[in-house]
């Protein structure tokens, strides 16, 4: 499952949503079978992702959920990451004081851990909220 979520972000990361979708979905049904609680809040985190763009409202609570399980596990670098989305569709949601606390909170966590990649994405959300930008998600690049 978790091949299988990493060949998701991949595609995520491409842009190409109708590949990632069918990987989440099987990986989400089968994580909440096992009860393998880290691989779920990941395949709802890029679930939300895939939705995003299209449709961001519905996108959210997909992403609530994965930082619920991933918190609640103490997934720390994933919630982060899961973050970072909801911080991109609270902004677009008009509560940019609500993305940006979460941008910072997920720029605490990787500090914290010493996450080496994902800071970059922290910053470059940051820097979007200051110009007025959209905060990029996955599939539109770093």
């Amino acid at each position: 499952m978790r091949y299988a979520l990493w060949l998701a972000e991949a595609h995520l990361r491409r842009a190409d949503r109708a590949a990632a979708r069918p990987l989440l979905d099987k990986a989400l049904t089968a994580s909440r079978s096992m009860g393998y609680a880290q691989i779920e809040g990941l395949a709802w985190w890029l679930i939300g992702e895939c939705l995003a763009a299209e449709a961001p409202a519905a996108a959210e609570p997909n992403v609530e959920a994965a930082m619920g399980i991933l918190e609640r596990i103490g997934a720390r670098n994933d919630l982060a990451r899961a973050m970072i989305t909801r911080a991109a569709l609270r902004q677009r949601a008009g509560d940019v004081a609500t993305a940006r606390a979460l941008l910072d909170r997920a720029r605490a966590i990787f500090r914290e851990l010493g996450t080496l990649d994902e800071p970059t994405r922290v910053e470059a959300g940051l820097a979007d909220l200051d110009r007025g930008a959209p905060i990029a998600l996955l599939a539109s690049g770093p």
